[in-house]
């Protein structure tokens, strides 16, 4: 889910839901502009991230905020890394690599 600048104030809205020239906030607080919409990608494996009592499916090249503002692909990361979770730093907690042929949001 993405928090959308809405003239109401911010919603949650699904990555499916964005479209060209929605105002998105960014992970550092800023609100930026989708200049693309998300599409539907095949990717040969996903990888099942869990850090507290939340978990993320996503592709190995997915790109995942880390302390210091920073961000890596998700292949790169490991059990114990740290994440940033809604604003708040945590440990990866474990990784399930699932090999077989998934559609995901790009």
């Amino acid at each position: 889910y993405f928090k959308v600048v809405t003239a109401g104030g911010e919603i949650l809205a699904p990555a499916k839901m964005l479209f060209k020239g929605a105002q998105v906030v960014a992970a550092n607080g800023t609100p930026v502009e989708v200049v693309q919409p998300p599409e539907q990608h095949r990717v040969d494996a996903v990888i099942e991230l869990q850090a507290d009592h939340s978990s993320l499916v996503v592709s190995p090249d997915r790109r995942i905020l880390i302390p210091g503002n920073k961000t890596v692909q998700a292949m790169e990361l490991e059990v114990d890394s740290e994440v940033i979770l809604d604003g708040t730093q945590a440990k990866l907690t474990s990784m399930e690599w699932k090999h077989e042929p998934t559609m995901v949001l790009k």
